[in-house]
């Protein structure tokens, strides 16, 4: 047995683990175990025996018919042969429910959404209880003790969990001893949390509880590197509303700035926009599904007699599909009867919008306008405030900065979504009816799709009873608001949405214990995902759509489009559902419970899911990528691709190496019908009665008899020949599918080769012109730096104290004209006559030096003439000194009032200006 075991551990340990092996192995990870030790490891060497490759790899689930009997159909008698496809979780050990302080199974009304991902990190909530006890000291002691509720906040970084099994060469026992987590401290949340929801950013988390909801900011501390689990501080406050309703629903807004506008859902129809960085006074706006007010009643009751409770509790909500215009402001709710309504326009303070989107909203509604004007005055009315709803959006977007095409800008709320009350239409109209004998009572969720045609919008409905309706908005997000015109007759019509399909999941009574969520598809548009008590299922509705979303963007007459509308909803499409994941008999309870659904799409994660059950454990997987389906009006011979041959009389080596022709026949292998048919049974001509198979030959050898058997061995020695013959059908297939991928392969490798080529001289042409730019550039803000300054040295405006300034210098020009003038005049007298006394020394002088010969002066006569001419010259210095200064001053008077001048010819260049 030791040696047994020995070889098995060996053949295991040589196998590869599958793809998602990483996935499969977060049922062991820490994070959702509230108990200080860590789960058994020893179970994860059934991972390991799982050899195979495809995507997704479910081998680890053992399917057991005896015990998970599910079929999609009607008809139960073909159970059997569903059962096949059926996946079965049963065997694997998802946990147990036996942590005392866990709350495992929600209550039955509950529809809860505990796990959320945002670029490869996973937060989870764990609704845990504290028990306080309380100790009185009395005469006979006493002590009591209460509970309350405790959310615990966890965070795993899926790239790191993922990297420890690379790092490790997928050792789980090696990567369990390196797993960490870290968990928020959120005192302020003493909730049961039923539903989370992450932000765009990854930075606000809202949680939101019965009556309570709570905005928890992520720091940057959960991106650390620290590898070993700790607790982090986390800022946290609950909003203010009405706390006596019951919350339904939260979601952020599409449309949101700084995507911080959180709306939150009341179960009497009341919607609240918030915005969570304003505090606990957040609530910006609300919006009523009934009437104008809170407490509204509906005001049609679609045929119903008497009050119908379900009519006016509300149970989901969702955004139409983001499409940057209507859609983005356009918010669906539905009754727990079933009724669906539509708000439009919900839009925040500050949104994010673009010009693409604002343009053709404003082209729409110019070609609804004789549309509209045919009509009444309320169809004009509303007609009126839609155009200028778009008109204020965009001059708003005129203010700001110019974008890109295509790039998002900021803008505030136009003063008529302000202004006016939103009114709800509905409820909507399902057009063809719901069967009668179908459950469609007890509505749970709805959400939207994003398919590619751009005129449709797809609602999804999900019941208790496990039925999915898929519905197409006839007419779309529209806006409506409340005003004092009444419509009349024509105008009072109820909205439609056309069924397309309903969809019965065929979920056994046990699994109606928790209400189903749907969860579309980040990546593909057609894909939605059921999760439910019993596990998931995946929904493709791109066979039903397709036909639709080609009607949508034909340019074709409406005469033929309806021919071909009628036409296209006659043909029998089916959506493709299959059960992804069975947790149908894990845990003690019997079933463990899907409590949270996400799709990770990011590209170092690859394409996969990630799910928590109520025991609680986390499980995901890889996904496949789903096959786009040909349209069911399209003609089967049409080629899926549209493939462009090179003309016949083309010659050159050029064109026979880039033309393509396809090795594969145009319509797609189908598995021949005799591969599907059951042995016939042996009847006789003569008589009606079958033959025995367990009867020995020998009672029936009559003549009729051998000839019945006969027929029936030539009949199935053509069935042989025709299997023989499907056989070597598919290897020519597979011969053919092997030239198809070499062909494949060096076109792709011709076109690779020439757009690197054709790159390489792009890029270098554009290198040149660039620094070419560069340059020019440079030049030019030179040019304009210089403008710019001679400008505003010339031309820029005298401020008051500036003109103060002028205004006291010239005052002071004239009093120091005033005040100079008589010493100026003295001055200028005592100039000349030192001019006179000068000229009159000079001529004396000159008649001294002529009359050479004359007898010598005496000494003292001598020093008294130096004297005289040193005083004379200092006078003269004195003097010159003075009149340079009286130049200084008047130079300056004459600059002022060259400024005075500039100054007052600059008001009459900016009036010409």
């Amino acid at each position: 047995m030791a040696s047994a075991a020995a070889d098995a551990a060996s053949s295991s340990s040589s196998l590869l683990p599958p793809p998602g092996f990483w996935l499969h192995s977060l049922a062991l990870h820490p994070v959702a175990d509230l108990s200080n030790d860590l789960p058994d490891h020893r179970q994860h060497d059934s991972l390991l025996l799982a050899p195979d490759a495809t995507l997704p790899d479910l081998s680890i689930i053992n399917p057991d018919p005896a015990v998970h009997k599910h079929a999609l159909d009607d008809d139960d008698d073909d159970g059997d042969e569903d059962d096949e496809h059926n996946i079965n979780v049963a065997r694997i050990d998802l946990g147990s429910s036996s942590t005392p302080h866990y709350l495992p199974m929600p209550p039955s009304h509950r529809r809860e959404s505990l796990i959320a991902v945002h670029e490869g990190l996973a937060v989870v909530c764990l609704n845990a209880t504290t028990t306080t006890t309380t100790t009185t000291t009395t005469t006979a002691g006493t002590s009591s003790s209460s509970s309350h509720f405790a959310p615990r906040l966890r965070l795993v970084n899926l790239r790191r969990w993922k990297g420890l099994l690379d790092e490790t060469n997928d050792d789980l026992d090696v990567a369990l001893q390196a797993a960490d987590y870290k968990e928020l401290d959120v005192p302020n949340v003493t909730f049961r949390v039923k539903h989370i929801e992450l932000n765009a950013t990854g930075r606000h988390l809202a949680l939101a509880g019965d009556t309570d909801v709570a905005i928890v900011v992520l720091p940057r501390a959960i991106w650390s590197d620290q590898r070993h689990t700790e607790v982090i501080k986390v800022s946290s406050w609950l909003l203010e509303f009405r706390r006596f309703t019951q919350v339904v629903k939260v979601q952020w807004h599409p449309l949101s700035e700084k995507h911080v506008h959180l709306m939150v859902l009341s179960v009497d129809g009341t919607l609240g926009l918030h915005d969570v960085t304003a505090g606990q006074n957040s609530l910006e706006k609300s919006y009523y599904f009934f009437g104008s007010s809170h407490g509204a009643a509906p005001t049609n009751r679609s045929g119903m007699f008497g009050p119908d409770l379900d009519e006016e509790d509300f149970v989901s909500f969702c955004t139409a599909r983001n499409d940057g215009k209507w859609g983005s402001m356009t918010v669906y709710g539905v009754t727990r009867s079933g009724d669906v309504y539509a708000l439009c326009p919900v839009l925040p303070k500050r949104s994010i919008m673009t010009q693409e989107s604002l343009d053709y909203m404003r082209r729409e509604a110019l070609a609804t306008r004789a549309e509209q004007a045919a009509r009444g005055a309320y169809s004009q009315t509303q007609a009126y405030w839609q155009t200028t709803m778009i008109d204020e959006l965009l001059l708003e977007s005129r203010r700001a900065l110019e974008s890109l095409p295509g790039e998002p800008f900021s803008l505030t709320i136009p003063r008529t979504a302000i202004s006016l009350k939103t009114k709800a239409r509905g409820p909507h109209l399902f057009r063809p009816t719901a069967d009668v004998s179908v459950d469609f009572d007890e509505a749970c969720d709805i959400t939207t799709l994003s398919p590619e045609a751009p005129g449709i919008d797809v609602v999804l409905l999900s019941f208790r009873s496990g039925m999915v309706r898929v519905c197409v908005d006839v007419e779309g997000p529209r806006p409506s608001w409340h005003i004092e015109k009444q419509p009349i007759k024509d105008e009072a019509a109820l909205p439609l949405l056309l069924v397309v399909e309903d969809i019965d999941l065929g979920l056994s009574p046990d699994a109606k214990t928790i209400p189903m969520s749907l969860v579309p598809d980040p990546r593909h548009a057609h894909i939605v995902y059921a999760y439910h008590a019993h596990g998931v299922h995946c929904i493709n509705v791109g066979p039903v759509l397709c036909g639709l979303e080609t009607l949508a963007g034909s340019a074709e007459a409406m005469e033929v489009v309806g021919s071909k509308l009628q036409t296209e909803l006659d043909h029998e499409n089916m959506s493709e559902v299959n059960l992804l994941i069975s947790t149908e008999g894990a845990g003690a309870s019997g079933n463990a419970a899907v409590i949270g659904f996400s799709v990770i799409t990011e590209t170092s994660l690859g394409y996969s899911y990630v799910l928590m059950t109520s025991l609680p454990q986390l499980y995901g997987d890889a996904l496949a990528v789903p096959i786009k389906h040909r349209c069911g009006n399209e003609s089967s011979s049409a080629s899926t691709i549209n493939m462009r041959k090179a003309p016949a009389s083309a010659s050159t080596t050029t064109t026979a190496s880039t033309s393509y022709v396809p090795v594969l026949e145009a319509p797609l292998y189908q598995i021949p019908a005799v591969m599907r048919k059951q042995a016939p049974t042996i009847k006789s001509d003569d008589a009606a009665a079958i033959l025995p198979l367990d009867v020995p030959l020998s009672r029936f050898s009559s003549a009729p008899p051998l000839l019945a058997f006969f027929e029936h061995i030539k009949a199935r020695r053509g069935d042989l020949l025709d299997r023989h013959f499907a056989v070597l059908d598919l290897e020519r297939r597979v011969t053919h599918q092997q030239v198809e991928m070499k062909k494949q392969q060096s076109v792709v490798q011709l076109w690779e080769d020439l757009i690197d080529k054709q790159a390489d001289t792009q890029i270098g042409t554009l290198q040149h012109k660039l620094e070419e730019l560069r340059v020019k550039e440079y030049l030019h803000r030179k040019r304009l730096g210089i403008t710019l300054q001679i400008l505003m040295d010339e031309t820029q405006p005298l401020t008051d104290a500036e003109k103060r300034w002028i205004k006291e210098l010239g005052a002071l020009q004239r009093a120091f004209e005033e005040k100079m003038r008589p010493f100026m005049t003295k001055i200028e007298s005592q100039l000349a006559a030192l001019h006179a006394r000068r000229e009159t020394l000079q001529r004396e002088r000159n008649v001294q030096y002529a009359s050479a010969r004359a007898p010598d002066l005496g000494e003292q006569q001598r020093r008294r003439i130096d004297a005289a001419l040193k005083q004379e010259y200092e006078l003269l210095v004195v003097a010159a000194q003075r009149v340079e200064r009286l130049k200084d001053a008047a130079r300056k008077v004459q600059q002022s009032q060259r400024l005075r001048g500039v100054s007052k010819a600059l008001p009459k260049q900016q009036a010409v200006l």
